[in-house]
Order: C-alpha cells, then sequence, then structure tokens
C-alpha cells in the first residue's frame, strides 16, 4: 500500500534551526506545523500554481521536472 504521506528530510544550518526551534516554541506550534504552513503560504502566492496543472508552461521546466508535472496532472 503506497503511502499518501511524504517525507521531507534536509540538512538545516543550525542558526537558522535555532531560530526555527524559538519560533515553534513561541507560537506553539510543532516544527512540522510551522514548514507546513509556510509551503502551504507560498504555493498559494504562486499563479504558476494556482492556475492549475493543465495550463503551466512546460516550456519552463527541465525535462526531470516537466516528466513530474505531467504525473501530476
Amino acid at each position: 500500500m503506497e503511502r499518501k504521506d511524504k517525507v521531507i528530510n534536509f540538512v538545516i544550518d543550525s542558526e537558522i534551526y535555532q531560530k526555527v526551534k524559538l519560533k515553534v516554541a513561541l507560537d506553539d506550534v510543532t516544527i512540522k506545523d510551522y514548514v507546513t504552513q509556510l509551503i502551504v503560504k507560498d504555493l498559494n502566492a504562486d499563479r504558476r500554481i494556482t492556475k492549475g496543472w493543465e495550463s503551466m508552461k512546460y516550456a519552463q521546466l527541465s525535462p526531470k521536472w516537466k516528466k513530474v508535472a505531467e504525473h501530476m496532472i
């Protein structure tokens, strides 16, 4: 069975991480919720995304990402 949720894992600068930890503590949220909210806010502000995948100009994407975008339609 394929898992619906996906995992994002990356290394982050220690100073940024400390600031993120402080921010989430002050806001009483998890790092996951904080980062997810930032991603959603950014995606919603990007007209290339909000217009829908069907109207995306694939010419702006590399061949690798064209395949990813086409798979998502």
